[in-house]
């Protein structure tokens, strides 16, 4: 539940829904300390939007960070960490790419 305050600014102010979607991702197996990347297209992201992921699946022993590596390409780094060889399942992975309000967020 939202707190609402006179003049607060909202989560809807602060930044402008870029792209969201699904994509279908088969990472390879992994083993201890191996990082993959993997590339989803997300039509108008550009360098410096936020960007969020989450897997469709159980992801133990495993972190994983995305980033808008260069326009309309979306990176997604995927880390073995548990010491195991491991091998993720196909999933779906939830993307959603966030622009800043720039009347917001200013240097």
């Amino acid at each position: 539940m939202a707190i609402q305050k006179v003049g607060a600014t909202q989560f809807q102010d602060l930044f402008s829904v870029v792209g969201a979607g699904a994509f279908s991702i088969n990472p390879a197996a992994y083993v201890d300390n191996e990082s993959q990347v993997l590339q989803v297209t997300v039509a108008g992201a550009a360098l410096g939007d936020f960007v969020f992921v989450a897997p469709g699946n159980d992801i133990a022993e495993v972190t994983f960070s995305a980033f808008v590596s260069a326009a309309n390409t979306v990176d997604i780094v995927i880390s073995m960490v548990g010491g195991d060889t491991d091998n993720i399942a196909a999933a779906d992975w939830n993307v959603l790419v966030l622009r800043p309000n720039p009347s917001h967020f200013r240097v």
